[in-house]
């Protein structure tokens, strides 16, 4: 008879210290992370839509601090999600355009947060940077990665100044993680006399050689930026003050990169439509009426698909849009966007995804759904989908 304290093995495990691990126990992990994304992403979506709706109602700067605090940790909050899909997806998670000068600024005010005014820390981001395609959640850790290690190994009375901006080159730029071709690029550059970097340890790293204190962390800061056609390289080692250089090619041609914020729309209120917000959780599902009722739409809701369908087929003509979660219980958000396509081929859908590697399209059970928006969202960003969802062409059309 087996030990009851025996390992329960899957199906092509030995028990033996196996080279590789078993596929169907890494599917395994990647299923238990994308469950507890989904879970923790939906738990963060009412904080941030709720300390939206208060803020023009706190007149005090304490408690817009308060609020900007809050913001922020459910942001860093939901950055944390996506690192940990990273992980379990491997080195090539969501790209989208990013600017890097933003991702430094929340990592400038975590590090303030940490070490207050004991750190030496300057952040230079010239004002018309050019947007790279990347992993925001990747250049965040990466960025973490080396001004952390940077911070602890610089000397008493250090600095460290970290500079992004635009570069054109005319020649392929070289690094010791390869070569780049000639173009425009948005380099970020770390300056400090106590960086724990040198060129020989890049070239051991890269070439496969893990060991030691600092070869773990050195492995994934190369891993980030081979995985982003980036290339990274050390300079100034003779002079005292070394600086680490990466490289990363901007997002599309030069007079389409350049970032801007994006503004409000002039209208994104709505006029008296009449729309039906399905989440199986209460937080959410009140937290999406309620900013839509307050920004002039009415609102039906359902806490599963079986009552959605039954609500829609009850309101058809009157319901002009469905805001539906795609992981419910029982029929969950694919089967119930097919129902709601048999009673109407031209139902305007958003769909709300807390699967921290959901893309603008989702797709799923042969239904394609042009409109997702990503928990946790903002109320902007949800005004924006409805908006977008409601003017677009219909479905079959």
């Amino acid at each position: 008879m087996d030990s009851p304290d025996a390992p329960v093995l899957l199906p092509g495990e030995t028990g033996q210290d196996d080279p590789a691990p078993c596929p169907q126990r890494l599917d395994s992990v990647a299923a238990l992370a994308s469950g507890m994304a989904h879970d923790l992403n939906s738990a963060f979506t009412p904080l941030l839509m709720v300390t939206e709706m208060l803020r023009p109602h706190v007149r005090d700067a304490a408690g817009l601090a308060l609020l900007g605090l809050l913001d922020d940790s459910v942001q860093r909050g939901a950055a944390v999600v996506r690192q940990v899909m990273a992980f379990s997806r491997g080195l090539q998670g969501q790209r989208t355009r990013v600017h890097v000068g933003h991702i430094a600024q929340v990592l400038e005010r975590r590090l303030q947060d940490l070490h207050g005014d004991a750190i030496g820390f300057t952040l230079l981001v010239q004002d018309d940077l050019w947007a790279v395609r990347a992993d925001p959640a990747l250049l965040h850790e990466l960025l973490g990665l080396l001004c952390t290690r940077a911070l602890d190994a610089q000397p008493a009375g250090g600095h460290l100044t970290v500079t992004i901006r635009n570069v054109t080159s005319e020649a392929p730029v070289e690094g010791q993680t390869g070569a780049m071709p000639a173009g425009d690029h948005v380099v970020v550059a770390l300056r400090d006399s106590g960086l724990p970097v040198t060129s020989a340890d890049l070239a051991r790293v890269a070439a496969g050689d893990t060991t030691g204190a600092d070869g773990p962390w050195l492995a994934r800061v190369l891993g980030i930026v081979g995985s982003h056609d980036g290339v990274l390289r050390v300079e100034g080692e003779d002079t005292g003050k070394r600086t680490i250089r990466i490289v990363f090619p901007i997002a599309e041609p030069r007079d389409l990169a350049t970032w801007h914020d994006p503004e409000p729309d002039a209208d994104l209120e709505g006029h008296g439509e009449l729309v039906l917000v399905v989440d199986d959780e209460h937080a959410v599902r009140l937290a999406i009426a309620h900013t839509l009722e307050r920004h002039g739409y009415r609102t039906l809701q359902a806490a599963d698909g079986g009552r959605a369908v039954t609500l829609y087929g009850e309101h058809r003509d009157d319901i002009a849009l469905v805001v539906a979660d795609l992981a419910m219980p029982d029929l969950g958000g694919w089967p119930t966007i097919a129902a709601l396509r048999k009673l109407n081929p031209d139902v305007r859908l958003v769909a709300s995804t807390g699967d921290a590697a959901g893309g603008h399209r989702a797709t799923g059970s042969h239904v394609d759904v042009p409109h997702v928006i990503k928990k946790p969202y903002t109320v902007e960003a949800l005004l924006r989908s409805v908006r977008q969802a409601l003017d677009a062409p219909s479905h079959t059309g």
